[in-house]
């Protein structure tokens, strides 16, 4: 307690002597203690009054009665402020190398609110993006960008803008994409990641408002989120309408329109998708907005996406998402087997009630599987699990497992296509047959020892029959494989071919 009476008595003291000269009687020099009080905001500040000093040191009143020197090191042009230790007293004053200064003749008193408190100063990115219209937002959001920012820190900022109170969130996320769809800086068919970070943003911040409903998918049904009410809706469909009109115009044009020639926004098929999902936009929401001609634009937007190279995801995706049931038949099946889309051709069969289009499916994956084609005999095995048809299609595992041996034999995996048959009978046996196709006869004699070493004699376990053919063939492949080979001189093949050798007589011999 004595030491902190010592340390206020010399404060007040250093205070009293550095603030103001010992007998100074001019009438300036008499103010009024400094207070706490904070003068009312109705009444402005008295313009400061500045005070000779004996020694030539510039010192100002200010309105509430605080004598403010100009700081220690920094001469009479620094900017005007208060003792140094009135200074570091205030938390709330900017500290460090990137503390950001004042304007030039602004004092510490003219700075501070009506309230008492200092205002707070932010660098760039802490200032608050919410500008309250989307493009000033999008504007925002593209800045950072350009900085570099990481995904997740402009992912906390993109919630920030769509959280603010004064925000309709599914009408601002809607006008902020068409901004970004007709910007000039952006690429004009590549996927924009600001799009879908926007997109993923709106459904955290709008919780409250949206629901789980169950939308129908061709013959089945999915349960997905929406926005409850058709209002918050109309944003999206709005946005999806506008997006196929300008496919149309397009088209129409024999793809010769530029894409900002017009004022309708232009979307990519996977903006366009991710839309709808976040909207929770249906068909029956289409077709109330824009009538039979929106589902009209819609299929053939997603046909022409089915029949595009690279694009037959999200046409897919829009046809099972928008239940488009002109797209549950065999052609689209057969297109996206021949385009060697597997899954997606499975994912259209399992949304058709009946097994007439499943087994469809499998049966065009084996036809290529027939061609050569192991991704077809791996997506026949694949559908006939997914859809339970083994017992229609018995052959599809054992000729997808029998291709998987021969392409592990043909890249020299011999040893894990055998692990790879098992116990099976006929996967060992197309093991053997590959090595000897292969031109490796040697390896599958070798094979065929230790299978009947391990499973009993050869012709009761495991007959080969004549696939190794004659012992003179035989013979010939083994001593092919050692010619093949450097071979290491007879003496070096005694105690396994090599020896340990400590220093140079050791490894001389």
């Amino acid at each position: 307690m004595r030491t902190i009476q010592r340390v206020g008595a010399a404060t007040l003291f250093l205070r009293g002597t550095l603030g103001s000269p010992r007998n100074d009687a001019s009438p300036a020099r008499r103010v009024a203690p400094s207070s706490s009080s904070v003068p009312s905001p109705r009444a402005p500040p008295a313009p400061a009054a500045r005070v000779p000093h004996r020694r030539g040191v510039a010192f100002t009143v200010a309105a509430s009665g605080r004598e403010m020197g100009a700081p220690a090191g920094r001469g009479e042009g620094a900017r005007a402020g208060g003792l140094a230790g009135i200074d570091e007293s205030d938390p709330r004053r900017s500290r460090g190398p990137n503390a950001r200064a004042a304007a030039p003749g602004a004092t510490s008193d003219a700075a501070t609110p009506a309230g008492g408190t200092a205002a707070m100063t932010h660098d760039d990115d802490e200032v608050d993006a919410t500008s309250g219209t989307p493009a000033l937002a999008v504007e925002r959001l593209l800045a950072l960008e350009r900085e570099g920012m990481k995904f997740h820190q402009m992912r906390e900022r993109c919630r920030a803008i769509l959280a603010a109170p004064d925000v309709h969130v599914p009408s601002f996320a809607a006008d902020a994409l068409a901004i970004l769809a007709n910007h000039p800086g952006r690429k004009t068919a590549a996927v924009d990641p600001i799009a879908h970070l926007i997109m993923e943003c709106v459904p955290r911040v709008t919780a409250h408002i949206r629901e789980r409903h169950d939308f129908p998918m061709m013959d089945d049904a999915s349960v997905r989120e929406r926005f409850v009410d058709s209002k918050d809706r109309s944003p999206g469909v709005r946005l999806i309408l506008d997006a196929l009109a300008a496919v149309d115009d397009d088209e129409s044009a024999d793809g010769a329109t530029d894409r900002r020639a017009t004022d309708k926004t232009r979307l990519d098929p996977r903006t366009l998708l991710r839309v709808a999902e976040t909207y929770g936009v249906s068909l029956e929401d289409l077709t109330d907005a824009g009538g039979r001609d929106a589902r009209t634009s819609l299929e053939a937007y997603a046909r022409s996406l089915i029949y595009r190279e690279g694009k037959h995801a999200p046409g897919v995706n829009l046809a099972l998402w928008f239940s488009l049931d002109a797209f549950a038949d065999v052609e689209t099946v057969d297109e996206l087997t021949r385009a060697g889309a597997f899954g997606l051709a499975s994912d259209v069969a399992a949304c058709v009630a009946g097994d007439g289009l499943k087994r469809r499916c499998v049966e065009a994956c084996l036809e290529l599987g027939d061609s050569g084609d192991h991704a077809g005999l791996r997506a026949a095995h694949a559908a006939t699990e997914r859809f339970r048809l083994g017992t229609v299609f018995p052959t599809a595992k054992a000729r997808y497992f029998e291709s998987t041996i021969k392409r592990m034999v043909a890249k020299g995996q011999a040893e894990a296509a055998l692990r790879h048959a098992g116990d099976d009978k006929d996967l060992r046996r197309c093991v053997i047959a590959s090595l000897v196709e292969s031109g490796d006869a040697s390896t599958a004699a070798e094979f065929v020892a230790r299978l009947a070493s391990e499973y009993g004699e050869a012709g009761e376990d495991f007959d080969v029959g004549e696939l190794l053919g004659t012992e003179k063939e035989l013979a010939a492949a083994q001593a092919a494989r050692r010619d093949a080979h450097v071979q290491l001189p007879e003496g070096m093949t005694e105690n396994g071919g090599g020896g340990w050798g400590g220093d140079e007589d050791g490894l001389r011999a």
